[in-house]
Order: C-alpha cells, then structure tokens, then sequence
C-alpha cells in the first residue's frame, strides 16, 4: 500500500469513509495512482469532488458527509436534517439538508437538498458529533424562511426546541434583530412570535401541558405560567405545572402514565396539601380530561381562579 493510499485511508476513516478530492490529493492521491485505484474499485467518486473508500458500511453518516464535502468548505447539515439530528419531533434525517455559500455549483445528489442562503455566518454554525451543522436557532429560522412549513408546525417546533434548551428566547431574539431587520422571509412570523412570548417564557414541556394552556387562553382566560418551583416558608414543595400570573392557583396535569399508582397518588396528595397550606388553590386534571372534556376543565379552571380570589382565613 502507497503512503499517499494509506494516509487518505486514515483520512476517510474519520469521516464514515469518505474523504474530499482536495484532502486526497493534498496526501498524494490523484492523477495516475487514484486513477489507477478508481478503476481497481479500491474508491469510488459518486461526485468530482468525493471519493469513498470501498468497503464502508453505509450509513447516514457516509452519505452525510458526502453531500457536504461535495458542496465544499464551510457546507453544513441544516433545515429538518439538524433538527432531526436533535431529537425535535417531527423531523426526519432524510432527505439530508445541506446549506453552503451563494455561487458555489453542487452535484445532484439522490436524497440530498442543498440550499444557498444570503446570510451565512461562521456564528451560525457548529459541530455536533464532528459533523458541521448549523445551530438549531439557525435551522428554525431556515423553515421559516423556506415558506413550505405551515406556520402551526414551525410553532411546535420552536417550542419543543425551546423545551429542549436547543434554542432560548434571547438566542431567537438575537437571530431575529438580524434576519428580521433584513426583511427575510419569515421575518412577520417571528416578529409576531416573539411579541407574544418574553425572554423568559417557558414553553411546555409535553403536548399535555401545550393542549391545556391552549384551551385556557382560547377561553379568554391569562396564560399560565409553566413549570414553575414553588414553596413554603420552610422549603421547596415541587416543580408545579401550571400557575395562575394573577391569582394563587395551581393545577396539576395528571398524565396516565405517571399519576394512576397508589404510590404517585399518595405523594401527589401530600403535596396538595403543602400547596394549599401555603396559600394556594390546587386544581388538579387528568389527561383525558384535557383531551376530551375542554369544556369541564374551561369551567373548573375558572371557577378555580374565583375561589383563588377570596381572602383565606
């Protein structure tokens, strides 16, 4: 084996067996010699600009990196493949999304969409597992910007990346400042998403909590605080679903499948009953009530904030 052919080995064996053309030849591996082990099937060139090494598994990973060394230096994965890769739900890793600098000509690559954005920062992008990406900010912001995502799915995806500490009201805020001063696409979106939502907002941590929240302000009624810690004058009580920004109420979300044991029942009640000690309303629903029965927790939840208003003994 030639060193040029085992340094580019060493190479591809880094990147799920693939390697540039320019790596290759900066080791040695073009003219004569690659061609000679292109036509022994030692690598194969899916584009000019990449060469796989035979043998390697394939994997998203490979074809990955095949589509951003095609597009060249400062190519990132990007759109529903970064999101994907982050575990945001509804997302897929395929087809894969690679972004890359206006003017720079790409191969048509089977499953692999590549885009040419204006505005294309180093600060907008990072490594996750060695592989550049963009940030999950930046990738929000893309979809808005595409135009081919309904505005509700691009909301449930901000919030679940919020949820996730993939993004943050002040990283969103600072993206906007930029994108939106440039009268991009998806500017209108986010200026009114913001609007609505502070710094500090706390999406919701489930599709559960989502649906309450979205069932009390249909109703007219303030929008709960979520997630919140709450205690008494001699410790922490507990992380409280929902609180009431104007009155001293709580409600609990009981989900299936972690309220229905004697176990989390018993520890529940012990916890309304500090809760009420301190001061506060408790109204707890279970999840098919929240799904099934809007009208009856509409109801109760007002009522609730009725009897938040009292002055207690």
């Amino acid at each position: 084996m030639t060193d040029a052919h085992r340094l580019a080995r060493e190479i591809a064996a880094k990147t799920a067996g693939v390697v540039s053309t320019r790596a290759a030849r900066s080791v040695g591996l073009h003219g004569r010699l690659l061609a000679r082990r292109l036509r022994d099937g030692e690598w194969s060139a899916p584009t000019p600009r990449v060469l796989v090494l035979s043998g390697s598994p394939s994997s998203f990973e490979r074809d990955a990196w095949i589509g951003l060394y095609d597009a060249g230096k400062d190519a990132a994965l990007s759109h529903d493949t970064l999101l994907a890769l982050c575990n945001v739900p509804g997302f897929e890793r395929y087809p894969i999304h690679v972004s890359c600098p206006r003017g720079r000509t790409t191969s048509d690559l089977d499953g692999v969409t590549v885009h040419h954005p204006r505005l294309w920062r180093a600060d907008h992008r990072m490594l996750l597992n060695d592989i550049p990406v963009v940030t999950p900010t930046r990738a929000l912001f893309d979809l808005a910007n595409d135009g081919h995502v309904h505005t509700r799915r691009l909301e449930r995806a901000i919030n679940n990346a919020w949820a996730r500490r993939l993004t943050s009201g002040e990283l969103l805020k600072m993206m906007a400042d930029d994108w939106c001063e440039r009268g991009r696409r998806g500017s209108a979106f986010f200026h009114e998403y913001l609007a609505t939502r502070p710094v500090d907002w706390q999406p919701p941590e489930s599709n559960l909590e989502g649906r309450f929240v979205e069932l009390i302000v249909g109703a007219g009624l303030p929008e709960p605080k979520r997630q919140r810690n709450l205690g008494d004058n001699v410790s922490w009580i507990g992380r409280i679903d929902m609180v009431d920004p104007e009155v001293p109420l709580v409600g609990e979300i009981d989900s299936d499948l972690f309220h229905t044991a004697p176990l989390d029942l018993e520890s529940d009640s012990i916890r309304d009953e500090r809760l009420s000690a301190a001061g506060f309303v408790v109204e707890r629903f279970t999840e098919f009530e929240v799904w099934h029965r809007p009208a009856v927790v509409i109801e109760r939840w007002r009522a609730a904030r009725v009897g938040a208003r009292r002055p207690k003994p």
